[in-house]
């Protein structure tokens, strides 16, 4: 028998193999998906264990008010008591690695908004922020977790005073370390709390930013005088601190002239919290760096010390045969959030 070949479709098309390996370039974004993919449902479990999309910290505002509390009674009354019939304390050790840990936390915290931020693009994120566009889900649960730990900062940053007190320096417990440390607490749980995303973390990236510079000087300035002598800079971070606010006033202005889901009480609470620091740190820049402020009483040069001062260092000066102690005129920045 003869057989015949059939001939070959020419529509017939042979299925090419096509790679399922991502190229290199995606590789990264797509582990960094994975790993955030994989946050985002433990942080949900969190959540859910404490209540709907609320943890421990956040479903009520008794557990920084109580913190608040007891934090104010201890600074105010109950450690200056104590302390009277007590040596100061030598907390060297301590604040060294307080403030090393501080140093890295603060690195951290920048470094992964910023990366958030890259991820989306700055103006993308201006636009979340100000209420204009939609959230990935990544991208919020991202900004959910950094916001969480943002205000477990807050909290552990009212240990600066308490080593205050502990160390015997009560005179640099002053009001506007208190009442900084202790708004910043009490805001930023409201921050969280109703205003989750890059609309509140926007303030955080600044913040975080002079709290590398801050905390890096106070870890430079508490390995001892040998170190402390040629940290001239730190009236420079007051000025930071200043110009913060500021940056702060401006963004909060762009979110009232365009944002597009912006709540008013935000803007205005924002607003007037972030002027009232701006007002009380222009004053002590003012009073700290532009003069140098001494008093005469009976011919005798008296002691002048800013509540504020960091380090004891003391100049002295002689009149009439005798050695009077004079308080370095230079102070500490205070510590902004």
């Amino acid at each position: 028998p003869i057989v015949t070949r059939q001939p070959a479709n020419p529509l017939k098309r042979t299925r090419e193999k096509v790679s399922t390996q991502p190229p290199l370039t995606e590789k990264r974004s797509t582990m960094e998906e994975t790993i955030w993919a994989s946050v985002m449902d433990n942080s949900t479990s969190i959540k859910d264990l404490f209540g709907a999309r609320e943890d421990f910290v956040l479903r009520t505002p008794w557990l920084v008010l109580s913190l608040t509390a007891s934090y104010l009674y201890f600074v105010l009354v109950f450690g200056p008591s104590f302390m009277k019939t007590k040596k100061p304390m030598n907390l060297k050790n301590t604040i060294l690695v307080y403030n090393a840990v501080q140093v890295a936390f603060s690195t951290w915290w920048f470094v992964e908004a910023i990366m958030c931020i890259s991820k989306i693009g700055f103006f993308e994120a201006i636009s979340l922020a100000a209420g204009c566009s939609k959230a990935n889900p990544l991208v919020q649960a991202k900004w959910d977790l950094l916001g969480y730990w943002y205000l477990i900062s807050k909290l552990v940053e009212l240990l600066d005073t308490v080593f205050f007190v502990l160390r015997g320096k009560q005179s640099q417990v002053t009001f506007l370390h208190v009442y900084h440390h202790t708004n910043m607490a009490l805001s930023t749980w409201y921050f969280i709390k109703y205003n989750q995303g890059t609309r509140s973390m926007a303030m955080g990236v600044c913040n975080t930013f002079v709290h590398i510079v801050m905390y890096g000087y106070y870890l430079l300035a508490a390995m001892g005088p040998q170190v402390r002598r040629h940290l001239w800079w730190k009236k420079y971070i007051t000025a930071l601190q200043i110009t913060q606010f500021f940056v702060i006033l401006s963004y909060l202005g762009y979110l009232c002239l365009y944002g597009c889901s912006v709540a008013r009480p935000f803007i205005v609470f924002s607003s007037a919290n972030t002027g009232s620091f701006l007002v009380l740190f222009v004053h002590f820049y003012l009073k700290s760096y532009n003069r140098t402020k001494t008093t005469k009483t009976n011919g005798i040069v008296q002691e002048v010390e800013s509540s504020a001062t960091k380090c004891d260092v003391a100049n002295t000066t002689k009149m009439n045969g005798t050695v009077q102690g004079v308080g370095s005129a230079v102070t500490k920045p205070v510590k902004v959030e």
